[in-house]
């Protein structure tokens, strides 16, 4: 797939930088060796400070394949580990997906928009509910105009949809006029392998619905599941049906996490925090939520 990818993870401040920057730089190197650890830029893998505290951004990713996606989660899994027991994850710190989109028309691109705007509330639905509560990853639903949020779209004529740009929306164009990215902050930081590349998937899958199915898409369910399977994305990995099947089974079993009940959901938490003695970034935030 020739599309650009990068992504950032806010960390807390329970880990100093020089730990973070050796546990990252010693995944790196034995995953992702032709790419080191730099200060700055979308060349390198980078630590650098946040609001959170620490943020780690990815090197881009270009011409993804699913390589992409097993590389991805080997770094974190690696960094996990090392980290681990260091409750580094907070309801505060957030994981930023950029996505490139040059080739894409200005019509795909109101595509785009409009599955983003149409399935916002079950895009949510995968992140923890302190997600909704955060004003770095605001709703576009809640704009007044949120249907001209992406009929307008117009990267020539930016002040006639000036909503679409702002940063700290959940989908951003803040970047696009510079680098021809679209940003998602709809999700929770985490460093679990599995959690980040499924997210990221589930973000191309859509874009790549958008880009192959431009004014065919029926707005007629907010299922992820569904859109998924009704649509093609021209792409034959991410079309397998095994593949597809492995993000759409995620989705359904995440949502049935975070939508438990209370009672259910602190027994769980606490089995799984007596099994790893001190919990770990995604024990950490179900624990914040199953104690709220």
């Amino acid at each position: 797939m020739a599309r650009s990818l990068g992504f950032e993870i806010e960390i807390n401040e329970n880990i100093d930088r020089a730990t973070l920057r050796f546990a990252l730089a010693e995944a790196v190197q034995r995953y992702d060796p032709s790419y080191g650890l730099g200060n700055e830029g979308w060349r390198w893998w980078t630590v650098k400070n946040e609001h959170t505290g620490h943020e780690f951004t990815s090197r881009a990713f270009y011409n993804i394949e699913p390589e992409t996606f097993t590389q991805i989660h080997n770094i974190l899994e690696h960094l996990r580990g090392t980290v681990r027991g260091k409750n580094i994850i907070n309801r505060d710190c957030g994981l930023h997906v950029h996505i490139g989109i040059p080739d894409l028309t200005v019509a795909q691109i109101r595509e785009v928009c409009h599955i983003f705007v149409h399935l916002e509330d079950s895009l949510f639905a995968l992140q923890p509910k302190s997600r909704l509560e955060n004003s770095y990853c605001g709703r576009i639903t809640n704009l007044s105009n949120s249907r001209q949020w992406y009929e307008n779209f117009n990267p020539d004529h930016r002040n006639e949809a000036n909503a679409i740009y702002d940063h700290h929306r959940a989908l951003s164009f803040s970047k696009f006029m510079q680098n021809g990215t679209i940003e998602f902050r709809h999700g929770a930081s985490s460093i679990r392998g599995d959690k980040v590349v499924n997210w990221i998937l589930t973000l191309l899958y859509f874009i790549e619905i958008a880009k192959y199915n431009t004014n065919e898409i029926q707005y007629d369910t907010t299922s992820l599941e569904l859109f998924m399977k009704r649509y093609q994305t021209g792409i034959p990995w991410m079309d397998d049906l095994s593949f597809k099947s492995s993000v759409i089974d995620w989705q359904v079993q995440r949502v049935l996490n975070l939508n438990e009940s209370v009672d259910d959901r602190r027994a769980r938490v606490w089995n799984l925090w007596r099994e790893f003695t001190e919990y770990d970034d995604e024990n950490a935030e179900e624990l914040e939520e199953a104690v709220a």
